[in-house]
């Protein structure tokens, strides 16, 4: 009897160590083990995310509410969408002209009581362009990914090892995607790129050094209007003949007027390149996700650059 009492209270030590390793720091809570359930994440749309999902792992219940395919542009939080952000551990944004309903909403939060992360802040402001893709710059990137796992750290002390480890592993990824990239724009002949479509590239061709030449469209896909920092159709036909231009990219959700104007009126060849901004459901279900999409926009870069 004393050999089962014995063997009892170890299997009851050695349940309650595993169990503290899986609790949790619940918002509100002083103490970071009086909870079991699993972090919750929200996130907006896909960049944010794909981010944390990367750091994460399955250890969290992760949630996107910007539905594939669909646009942020016109996304409006349901009841149960504004529910699920009040009761997450951490919430993730853009922080973008398109997420207006977000302050208003983050007023009613306690900072303290919650992980809130903008990914517009990890980013330089871009002059003379209203732009908020930062992620389109690998190193801003970086910059998210290792402030995720930070504040996952401090959530969950006992996934820090875990937490740190994936962030570290997908930051090693897109260095070496980024290098490649520089290296290749930097042995082009021509660095000229023409955009025929809105333009949400911004940090990419500042930071990697890229001249361009963009279509005067919003956006919002197949809409097209005048702003003097782009150029209309005509005059963007006599910059791809003029620089002896081959290739057009244009980005996910694309702009289908310019491109006939093009198609129609020149030999250049269209080129996409993802913002990583949105995807279709055909997209989620194969699994994408930013870098993978960051190694496609590298390997046609490395068949097309070159050769201008």
């Amino acid at each position: 009897m004393k050999n089962f009492l014995v063997f009892a209270s170890m299997i009851f030590y050695i349940a309650s160590m595993i169990g503290g390793c899986s609790k949790i720091k619940q918002p509100g809570d002083a103490s970071s083990n009086q909870i079991t359930s699993p972090i919750s994440i929200v996130t907006t749309a896909f960049p944010a995310y794909d981010f944390a999902k990367a750091v994460v792992g399955n250890k969290a219940n992760l949630t996107m509410l910007v539905n594939p395919g669909s646009e942020i542009h016109t996304f409006k939080p349901s009841s149960a969408d504004l529910a699920a952000i009040q009761k997450a551990n951490m919430f993730i944004y853009l922080g973008s002209d398109d997420e207006e309903w977000v302050l208003p909403m983050l007023g009613s939060i306690d900072p303290n009581e919650m992980k809130i992360i903008r990914l517009l802040d990890y980013a330089k402001p871009v002059q003379d362009e209203v732009e908020n893709r930062t992620w389109t710059f690998p190193a801003n990137v970086v910059k998210i990914i290792d402030d995720i796992a930070k504040k996952l750290c401090e959530l969950d002390p006992a996934g820090s090892k875990e937490y740190t480890y994936n962030a570290s592993t997908y930051i090693t990824q897109i260095q070496k995607t980024e290098k490649r990239i520089h290296k290749v724009i930097s042995e082009s002949a021509n660095q000229m790129m023409v955009i025929g479509d809105y333009f949400p590239l911004r940090y990419f061709v500042d930071e990697f050094g890229v001249h361009y030449r963009k279509a005067d469209c919003d956006k919002q896909p197949n809409a097209v209007k005048s702003i003097e920092t782009s150029e209309p159709p005509v005059t963007l036909l006599d910059t791809i003949q003029h620089n002896d231009i081959r290739y057009v990219f244009y980005v996910e959700l694309a702009n289908q007027k310019i491109f006939h104007t093009i198609q129609g009126q020149s030999e250049a060849e269209l080129i996409k390149l993802y913002s990583c901004h949105n995807y279709t459901r055909e997209d989620f279900v194969k699994g994408i996700t930013y870098l993978s999409l960051l190694k496609e926009n590298a390997d046609l870069l490395e068949k097309k650059i070159k050769k201008m």
